[in-house]
């Protein structure tokens, strides 16, 4: 289940995804993850790779289809800035 990546290295990927599969594995990990409503599924790098590049290609065909466009630069920088202060720590700690 760990990400492919050209830049990285086929062994460490391997290893990345073998320690993630046995965490998955864990039946602490499990019953935190069934409390946030999800499941585990642990695959291989090759099977993830594979539901990204069908999901890549389901979703590419429904925003063709939807007519969306790419927000402009200046309006994707101010949403970027928007998410970092929303998610600054003095911004977390002041919310609670």
């Amino acid at each position: 289940m760990a990400c492919r990546s050209s830049r990285q290295p086929h062994a460490i990927i391997e290893k990345l995804n073998a320690a993630l599969n046995t965490v998955l594995a864990s039946q602490d990990v499990r019953a935190r993850l069934a409390i946030e409503g999800a499941e585990p599924l642990p695959s291989t790098p090759a099977e993830y790779g594979a539901d990204i590049d069908r999901e890549e290609t389901q979703w590419s065909k429904v925003v063709k289809a939807s007519g969306a466009r790419r927000s402009s630069s200046t309006a994707q920088k101010t949403e970027r800035n928007r998410t970092q202060q929303l998610w600054a720590p003095d911004s977390i700690a002041a919310r609670h």
